[in-house]
């Protein structure tokens, strides 16, 4: 299997040409939990629901693809909405995430040509679906 990912919103395709660094998701599987104290002083603990979330980290990306998807969060994921990443070109998984981190931060690691660098950054979604 091909585990190049690419993400999807509107009709709108960011596609990498390398696949993630080490596990292709980097899945966490994070569950809530609401603590209250009673007035008699026993602690109760509820469980809420369980939230999943990928942070599938990318290395040497090249500058037009790092333009792509910064362009694509700074004016559409910010905001909250929902899109499809899919983690392999099999074009039937995907998940339904949101941007959890609103931060963006990708470093050099390697130059690609003139003013022109690779990139790494990891991309933190968290799965709606």
């Amino acid at each position: 299997m091909n585990f190049i990912p690419k993400i999807v919103y509107f009709n709108t395709i960011i596609q990498f040409t390398k696949p993630p660094q080490g596990d292709y998701l980097n899945q966490v599987i994070d569950a809530s939990e609401i603590t209250t104290k009673s007035f008699n002083g026993k602690t109760q603990t509820t469980w809420a629901y369980n939230s999943n979330f990928i942070s599938p980290e990318f290395f040497l990306v090249e500058h037009d693809v790092k333009e792509s998807l910064q362009t694509f969060l700074s004016t559409y994921a910010v905001k909250g909405v929902t899109f499809e990443y899919y983690p392999h070109s099999d074009e039937v998984t995907f998940f339904s995430v949101t941007l959890k981190d609103k931060r963006f931060e990708p470093k050099i690691v390697a130059i690609q040509g003139a003013d022109k660098f690779f990139w790494e950054f990891t991309l933190k979604m968290e799965v709606v679906n």
